[in-house]
This record gives C-alpha cells, sequence and structure tokens, in this order.
C-alpha cells in the first residue's frame, strides 16, 4: 500500500509533472475568464503559465543538475591513499554496457567506466 501510494506521491509531484500541472492549470484559468468572465481565473492562469515557462526555461537553460549536486559530491573528500587493512572494496554499478559487452563478446564501459578503472588503481 506504502509503495503504491509513494509511486502516486512522485507522478503527482515530480518537477516535470509540476511543470506540466502549471500549464494546464494556467490553461484551465484562461479557458474559464474567456468562458465565465472571472477576472481572478484570467490573472491566476496568466501567473501559473508564466511561472511554468519561466522554471522550464530555467531548468533548460540553466546548469542546475550541476549546482544540486555538487555539494553531495563535494561532501567527502576522494581517498588518495588506502589504509594498510583493507577488507574489501565496494564498486557502484552501473558502469559495464550489457548489449555491448554481448554484441562484442568482451566487457564493454559506458560513461561511467571511471568507476572500474579507478577501482583498478
Amino acid at each position: 500500500m506504502l509503495f503504491a501510494l509513494s509511486k502516486i506521491f512522485w507522478l503527482l509531484f515530480s518537477p516535470v509533472s509540476l511543470l506540466v500541472l502549471s500549464f494546464l492549470f494556467g490553461l484551465l484559468g484562461l479557458l474559464i475568464d474567456r468562458l465565465f468572465y472571472r477576472p481572478w481565473a484570467w490573472r491566476w492562469g496568466r501567473r501559473l503559465l508564466l511561472g511554468g515557462a519561466l522554471a522550464f526555461l530555467a531548468m533548460a537553460l540553466l546548469p542546475l543538475d550541476v549546482l544540486l549536486l555538487r555539494p553531495l559530491e563535494e561532501r567527502f573528500p576522494q581517498v588518495t591513499a588506502l589504509p594498510a587493512g583493507v577488507d574489501g572494496v565496494v564498486v557502484l554499478g552501473g558502469a559495464l554496457s550489457p548489449s555491448g559487452s554481448q554484441v562484442r563478446g568482451a566487457p564493454q564501459v559506458n560513461g561511467a567506466g571511471e568507476r572500474i578503472f579507478a577501482m583498478l588503481e
């Protein structure tokens, strides 16, 4: 039950869904004003359309992903020298390309291949 609720919540409140809802409610406000002459609907519709358009432009033109991820990536310093007693190394997955590896018969790495090579150093 909680799993389904979390999926529904993310479907409604993901950034892309909020942009689409902003556009839809903005158009609905303009339509209500056109059909029933409600000045408040025109004001809110215009605000939602303008806000959605500005948010879309900001997401498209500004490097928001870099600005949001940089504090997470720099939270911990990179390890330059390993300690004397290392019991194991954890390497994050997603660096190998299964389809390319199957076609060529040898392991093929994708854009995250530096994980594998950093572990080998």
